[in-house]
């Protein structure tokens, strides 16, 4: 039987596990480093390692969406939701290590392909530590739209995924309208109907 979702406590385990190794390289570079401030600097962040706390945010419905710029995982230019605002979009977390994502990211291609005309997008970002494994995952499901890589889980932290995968559906104003934590094929008609909703609720306002 296939996995619907990853719990809260393997994905934070897996966000905390990439976070801790990056911060842990900064902090031997900063000890290995002649500058006068490596020890200073090495106490700021182990301090930032250890007292980590979820962010106030965490993908309120109603608000806001964060500031979001990323590497894109295909190469190329920045990947930044602000240069999508005026269209409906479909902010998704994956991973390749995350079953249910294999089911997903080429329903959410179809679903794009079908409504794109209208103005919607799909804004995928991917929390693997290792890029390869990334990007392989992604062109063996022929994904078309973009991918942000996001290896150290800062985007994971700062729009609170307590799941994976989970979307947040952000309309053309900006504002994240509606939440999907884990995925079934079988939630794809309830999906598609709240992204309908923003579509219309955008063009008849």
């Amino acid at each position: 039987m296939k996995r619907e979702v990853m719990d809260k406590r393997e994905v934070k385990r897996e966000v905390k596990r990439v976070q801790g190794a990056y911060f842990m390289g900064v902090l031997l570079s900063r000890l290995l480093s002649p500058s006068p401030c490596s020890l200073l600097c090495s106490l700021f962040f182990m301090g930032v390692l250890f007292s980590q706390s979820s962010p106030s945010w965490a993908g309120t419905v109603g608000k806001r969406a964060p500031g979001t710029v990323l590497e894109s995982l295909q190469g190329g230019a920045l990947v930044a939701l602000d240069e999508m605002r005026g269209q409906v979009v479909l902010v998704d977390f994956w991973a390749s290590w995350c079953p249910p994502c294999r089911t997903s990211l080429p329903l959410f291609n179809e679903l794009r392909a079908e409504l794109h005309h209208m103005g919607f997008e799909v804004l995928a970002i991917n929390v693997d530590e290792n890029k390869r494994d990334a990007l392989g995952f992604f062109r063996r499901l022929s994904v078309q739209y973009p991918s942000g890589f996001d290896p150290k889980g800062r985007m994971a932290e700062l729009w609170g995924v307590q799941a994976m995968p989970t979307s947040f559906l952000v309309d053309r104003e900006g504002l994240v309208r509606w939440v999907h934590k884990g995925f079934k094929e079988k939630d794809m008609p309830l999906i598609k109907g709240e992204i309908l909703k923003l579509l219309n609720e955008s063009v008849n306002e």
